[in-house]
């Protein structure tokens, strides 16, 4: 099984839902199932925190 979507720039942030599970056969044919499993994937924008410093440090002298 594979969940695939098409995720752009111009795609909203929030949660999509299954449509639609099919199945596809050579020469291009596909068939759908009778039922829609209710699963779906959320498109959020992650808040990236600065970068700190942690533990000792010290700025490296060019020799």
């Amino acid at each position: 099984m594979v969940l695939s979507g098409d995720v752009t720039t111009e795609n909203k942030l929030g949660t999509y839902r299954c449509e639609v599970v099919e199945a596809d056969y050579p020469g291009g044919r596909k068939v759908a199932f009778a039922g829609v499993p209710d699963i779906g994937i959320e498109k959020a924008e992650e808040e990236i925190p600065p970068p700190e410093i942690v533990g000792d440090w010290e700025w490296r002298k060019e020799t």
